[in-house]
């Protein structure tokens, strides 16, 4: 269950970062959310690999 929790909150950053970076041509910080995003996608991966539920 945490993985997947964790695995929406990176698809979120990612698309959030994605979104606000565009919006500012990535001149903003908002930007640095999508490789923060992407390791959270990762590690929710490896939680959901881990656990059974």
């Amino acid at each position: 269950m945490l993985g997947k929790i964790i695995l929406g909150a990176g698809a979120v950053s990612v698309v959030a970062g994605g979104i606000g970076g565009f919006l500012t041509e990535f001149q903003s910080a908002v930007y640095a959310l999508v490789p923060v995003g992407l390791l959270l996608i990762m590690v929710g991966m490896v939680q959901s690999l881990n656990t059974s539920d």
